[in-house]
Formats: C-alpha cells, structure tokens, sequence
C-alpha cells in the first residue's frame, strides 16, 4: 500500500511527528496501527469491537448506524470505488470521502458518530466493506 505524502506549512509538526501521533508500528504483523486516545473522547478507550460486511451497490446502503461507534474502520474490499456520506446519502458527485480498493477511511474517538451511508458507481463484482465500530 503506498502512503500519501501530507505536507505542512512552515512551523507546523513534520509528517512524521504527525503519523506518530496517530499511529503505532506493529513489528509483528508489519502494519501501522491506530492509536487510542482516551482524553479526546472524554469517555475512555473502546472496549469492544463489532465487525460487520455491508454489500455496496449503486443503491445507498448504511454503513453504521447512528451512535452505535465511538470510532471505526472502514476498508473497502469491493472491486469499485465507494463513496462515503457523513450524515446524508451520498451519490457518485456529492459525498463525503471516496476509498478505493484495499483503502481505509479511520474515524478517531470524538470525530464523529452520526450515520454512514455509502455508495458505488457500478454494482461491484466481487468484495464488501469490512466495517469495524469500536464502542
């Protein structure tokens, strides 16, 4: 997977003070992993974690469901591009974020906790989103 390069204005934390703060490195299983912040939630670290596999078609589908996350990971592994809305349903040319195959999108404790809808532009032909809520 290839990172994308952040950059910062001058005076501002480097990209890898940034990365730092975010993310660990797992030597084990050679990936970067979320770090959990209590204090930016003001309600502590998840404690549990429920997967689920949305199918994703050209029909808006949820994602999660309001309140029911503290934080989440969503990895897209259909074979399209899907198109995220944060509180509305998306379409192909209004949305919130896009990920593409094997891409994640990674919601921090605190950042937001309403509904995720998605969407694609074609009807996938193989893959789902693995979505994990933390809670």
């Amino acid at each position: 997977m290839a990172l994308v390069p952040l950059t910062c204005a001058q005076g501002e934390q480097s990209t890898e003070q940034l990365l730092r703060q975010a993310f660990l490195y797992d030597n084990v299983n050679d990936c970067f992993v979320l770090k959990t912040n209590a204090s930016s939630s003001g309600g502590g670290s998840a404690t549990s974690g429920t997967l689920t596999q949305p199918a994703m078609t050209t029909v808006s589908a949820e994602v999660l469901a309001s309140a029911s996350y503290s934080s989440a990971v969503i990895t897209n592994t259909t074979d399209e591009v899907v198109y995220l809305g944060l509180g509305f349903v998306p379409t192909i040319t209004a949305y919130t974020i896009s990920i593409g195959t094997g891409e994640s999108y990674i919601i921090n404790s605190g950042e937001y906790t309403g509904v995720i809808n998605g969407i694609t532009a074609s009807n996938p032909t193989s893959g789902n989103l693995n979505v994990t809520a933390l809670s």
